[in-house]
């Protein structure tokens, strides 16, 4: 909303428009919005298997992100806007506060300090098939 009124404003003050059509307008309630049921297949134990030895590589940068996100469930968007502070290493969990949001063009992107929802914010455990990430 902030992206499209923003601009909106900015040119109704500079008078490049009569008004700003966005006053007024207010976003649905987050408990109105219903969204559509997607089904979801997930990988059979063989391809588990195997993509668990590729990540174990640890070949490429990305390896551990991607075994991160498949042994806790976290978003794309939460691993990306994970901060040192939010990993207790000692501990072996990571707190979730924040998500990495792209813009529609896709070619930008800011961190949202805010998770995607109220119960988006958590603490997740690090799990033993991760100990070689999080070993101290």
């Amino acid at each position: 909303m902030r992206i499209v009124t923003a601009p909106l404003k900015q040119a109704a003050a500079l008078h490049w428009i009569p008004a700003n059509p966005a006053v007024g307008i207010t976003l649905p309630a987050r408990c109105n919005v219903k969204k559509g049921s997607q089904a979801v297949e997930a990988y059979s134990p063989d391809e588990q298997k195997a993509l668990a030895a590729v990540l174990d590589s640890r070949e490429r940068r990305g390896f551990a992100a991607v075994a991160l996100m498949l042994e806790t469930g976290l978003r794309v968007g939460e691993v990306l806007a994970l901060r040192w502070c939010d990993v207790q290493l000692p501990r072996r969990r990571l707190t979730v506060r924040a998500t990495v949001v792209r813009l529609a063009n896709k070619k930008q992107s800011f961190v949202q300090q805010d998770a995607k929802s109220v119960s988006s914010n958590r603490v997740v455990p690090l799990t033993p098939p991760l100990s070689p990430c999080w070993k101290v």
